[in-house]
């Protein structure tokens, strides 16, 4: 076995876990590699690359696929078009796991913006840290008109390079601006872009909505008249799907979801401390920003893409998807059809704190009788967003205020408020931090008192420097920044939100949280066995780590909250992407399964070719269990989040006859697991 691979135990991470003292001078975290986040991919992967298993095998039952998102590169559109690593074009991995096997392939995101972009070789439109590059033949009249006379695709950027998520038998790819792009599981292709704005009003949405069977729910902030800026709770019921062909339709199953996961290999350490389808995009790119692939790769496309350019068709009002045509280059853009959205009721709302501001938010959590709204002192002051358009020198990032001295305030909102005790919503105060991801919530009832109290995890921040770290300049300057890792510094914390001291709370105050640090090593998109303990008591999360100046930097992390004790496990030189927790069929504890990443590893050039591994740990022993390397032509940048799609052999071997049934076997599963989380915090 190699080396990289052997176990280790050590008993202690230090809290500096700090190695510059023993770098050249002027040389900090020498074993970080960040040029990982500055790769850009300028070939997409449309025929699949299969891999080879370097380590272990693959579990018999794992079949699915795994379907990642991230941004696509910072010289994307052009050397230098981007400023900050959230502004690079949408990048859909994919990693499909069948009969023991495993293939990568990869599809741009193609929206409005990325073709305006694409076709200029420039920022036509503004992305979060980099303001697009001014027309010189517009006037100031006809910048006035354009921020406010224009509809909202003019003016925002509809880049959805954070998340992707399952909605009923539909799938699609979000970030944070009032936009959504239903994929297509099969071949990636990016099938019809919905204008949130239109469909709700919204001008911002979180980028991790909670699914919850059939239903889905997330948090968007608005503009009203006599509201001011405000926060809404929108409900999806995605039982009422249109098209059966969100992601390449099963017959069988009549489910979208394929095939695909992930594989491993390497060194456990336990830590004790407190193809198929047809390209829309037929553009050919230059040798700079990313180009298609080949057309050779074309001809395997097949009835599935046909099928599914037809149902894309119904659900939007009859106009043919790609604009007209095989070989269109633009999905098409409506929502005079159906989509989650255009049923979706709005159950509460809730003004922002501030009269001319509003909260930035990326998540929030859910409980089974509430919704918990974080709203941390990191405001977009809205008053400079058309001032900035108007002058045409900053970006949307340029609208961020933090206010360090105001408190970070929790609103409990309840999901059945006519049920409630006349009690709506209730707020909660703790001192200013920064969070980006929630890790899980639940309701809990004190035995001798009767009293309700909620616990929330966070992953949690001092202030919000770690947002400029992710700045090109920064990336590239950090080995000469002594300060970085303290920028980045993180830590996952537990916070208590007791009814009774609401009840005792003078009248116009807010009662103080109860907060704990739950392990002592940074983590950041933590992931949970979600389909049975999301809003649940629950015993871990599963994470990688914030600390860049760690010893190895790329440690996938399993957190025990209860015992609040953590496991890692690295490879020397790898960097694992967002851990996914995939239960086994028919499990019977909260980690029976497999935790799947992928890896990237240091050293390798931004514009290829690089290596991906598929990492498969066994999620009770933290062991891996298989590694399946690929190797691609093109560059692969580091990707954000992702979901894993069961498929119908997968499902089946569950014992139920589809995805939904599946999704409701998990439902009803979720009550019995409440048993294993009895008794007192």
């Amino acid at each position: 076995m190699e080396k990289l691979y052997r176990n280790q135990n050590k008993q202690q991470l230090h809290d500096s876990q700090t190695t510059s003292s023993s770098c050249p001078t002027g040389i900090y975290f020498p074993n970080t590699d960040l040029s990982v986040w500055l790769r850009t991919c300028n070939k997409e992967v449309e025929r699949p690359i299969p891999g080879q298993i370097t380590f272990g095998k693959i579990p018999p039952w794992l079949s699915g696929s795994l379907i990642r998102n991230g941004p696509g590169g910072v010289d994307a559109y052009g050397p230098g078009a981007c400023r900050h690593l959230f502004d690079g074009p949408g990048l859909l991995h994919k990693y499909q796991i069948e009969n023991g096997k495993v293939s990568y392939s990869s599809r741009f995101i193609h929206g409005k913006s990325f073709r305006r972009n694409m076709a200029a070789k420039r920022l036509v439109v503004s992305e979060f840290g980099t303001f697009a590059t001014p027309d010189p033949c517009q006037t100031i009249f006809s910048r006035i008109a354009a921020v406010f006379l224009s509809p909202i695709e003019s003016t925002l950027t509809d880049t959805a390079n954070i998340s992707i998520h399952p909605f009923g038998d539909e799938v699609y790819s979000l970030a944070e601006t009032p936009f959504a792009h239903r994929i297509n599981l099969e071949n990636l292709e990016t099938l019809n872009t919905i204008d949130v704005h239109n469909e709700l009003g919204l001008i911002h949405h979180t980028s991790h909505p909670h699914i919850c069977g059939n239903k889905a729910y997330n948090i968007g902030q608005k503009l009203g008249l006599w509201l001011g800026p405000h926060y809404v709770i929108a409900e999806m019921d995605c039982s009422e799907s249109k098209s059966s062909t969100g992601g390449g339709s099963n017959a069988k199953t009549g489910t979208n979801f394929n095939k695909t996961s992930q594989g491993s290999g390497g060194a456990r350490e336990r830590k004790d401390g407190s193809v198929s389808g047809e390209m829309l995009n037929k553009t050919e790119f230059s040798a700079s920003p990313p180009s298609t692939s080949d057309n050779n790769n074309k001809t395997a496309a097949g009835a599935g893409s046909s099928s599914a350019n037809t149902n894309a068709n119904k659900s939007c009002g009859g106009s043919r998807v790609g604009g007209g045509g095989a070989g269109s280059s633009e999905p098409s853009s409506c929502s005079a059809g159906w989509s989650p959205w255009s049923s979706a009721k709005i159950l509460a709302t809730v003004p922002s704190r501030w009269p001319f501001s509003i909260c930035y938010m990326h998540s929030f959590a859910i409980t089974q009788n509430y919704f918990i709204l974080i709203e941390q002192p990191l405001s977009i002051f809205l008053p400079t967003v058309p001032i900035n358009q108007l002058c045409g020198e900053k970006p949307i990032a340029s609208c961020l205020r933090y206010y360090p001295e105001e408190d970070t305030l929790f609103h409990v909102i309840s999901r059945h408020p006519t049920k409630s005790s006349g009690k709506g919503r209730r707020v909660f105060r703790a001192p200013s931090f920064f969070f980006l991801h929630t890790i899980n919530a639940f309701e809990m009832r004190d035995g001798d008192t009767d009293d309700t109290f909620i616990i929330v995890d966070i992953c949690c921040y001092d202030d919000p420097a770690m947002i400029d770290c992710m700045y090109v300049d920064a990336l590239k300057n950090a080995h000469g920044n002594p300060d970085y890792a303290k920028m980045f510094r993180g830590r996952p914390k537990r916070f208590l939100l007791k009814f009774s001291d609401f009840e005792k709370a003078p009248h116009g105050t807010h009662p103080l949280a109860e907060s704990e640090m739950i392990v002592n090593i940074g983590c950041e998109t933590p992931r949970i066995n979600y389909e049975l303990f999301d809003g649940k008591p629950y015993n871990y999360f599963y994470a990688i780590s914030s600390d860049v100046d760690a010893d190895n930097p790329g440690m996938l992390i399993k957190v025990d909250v209860l015992k609040k004790t953590y496991d890692t496990w690295m490879e020397s030189n790898a960097y694992p992407s967002e851990p996914i927790f995939v239960p086994r069929p028919n499990s019977q504890r909260e980690d029976d399964g497999v935790v799947l990443s992928t890896l990237l590893y240091g050293g390798e050039n931004t514009c290829g070719p690089n290596r991906t591994s598929l990492l498969i740990l066994n999620a009770q022993t933290w062991d891996a269990m298989a590694k399946i390397d690929m190797f691609c032509e093109s560059a692969i940048p580091k990707c954000l989040h992702g979901w894993f799609f069961p498929d119908s052999d997968m499902i089946s071997a569950a014992n139920f006859s589809s995805a939904e049934s599946y999704r409701e076997g998990f439902a009803s599963r979720r009550q019995s697991s409440l048993s294993l989380r009895s008794g007192r915090y």
